[in-house]
């Protein structure tokens, strides 16, 4: 939990050890960072407004490190926005949430955020050494668009130019594969 606000940090934190989190707070970027090299963490709150910098760029910093050791991002704010709603979600938080928050309310999107997070990161039910040449390739192509079409937040246009494809071709191949 990383809040230049005291009270507000130290109030979630102890509510959140009560929901059985190890709870760790920090009051700026420059500690919170420092702890983010020490060891890995499953999820990260951050507050937009920090005295040094905004909560912004630790999202993007958290963003760039590698997927296995990069903690679940929720943003924390009392001067929440759409815009800026918008780039924390693009910059790789998994949820925006507007101050005051329940801490049971957070104590639940940090648990669907974590879980989202290990539900993506399992590895598929089927063996690709089970299956037939020509479902292989289906299967690949499959994984390849859903993978492209959630990171494109199911944006058409966004996922058929990252996959090179016509958007109508995309279209129908989401309906064939049941993801539109």
């Amino acid at each position: 939990m990383v809040d230049d606000d005291q009270a507000v940090a130290g109030s979630l934190g102890q509510c959140l050890a009560g929901f059985g989190w190890d709870v760790d707070v920090a009051f700026d970027l420059n500690s919170a960072s420092a702890r983010l090299e020490e060891r890995d963490f499953d999820a990260l709150v951050v507050d937009l407004r920090l005295p040094e910098a905004d909560g912004m760029s630790m999202i993007e910093r958290v963003a760039d490190l590698p997927e296995n050791t990069r903690p679940v991002t929720i943003l924390l704010s009392g001067y929440l926005d759409v815009q800026t709603a918008v780039r924390a979600l693009r910059a790789g938080a998994a949820d925006v949430i507007e101050k005051p928050v329940a801490p049971a309310e957070l104590d639940q999107r940090l648990r669907a955020a974590v879980s989202e997070r290990q539900r993506k990161s399992e590895p598929p039910e089927e063996s690709v050494e089970s299956l037939r040449p020509s479902e292989t390739l289906r299967v690949f192509e499959r994984r390849v668009i859903e993978q492209t079409w959630e990171s494109s937040e199911r944006n058409l246009s966004a996922a058929a130019r990252k996959l090179g494809l016509p958007r109508t071709t995309l279209r129908d191949r989401l309906r064939k594969y049941g993801l539109r």
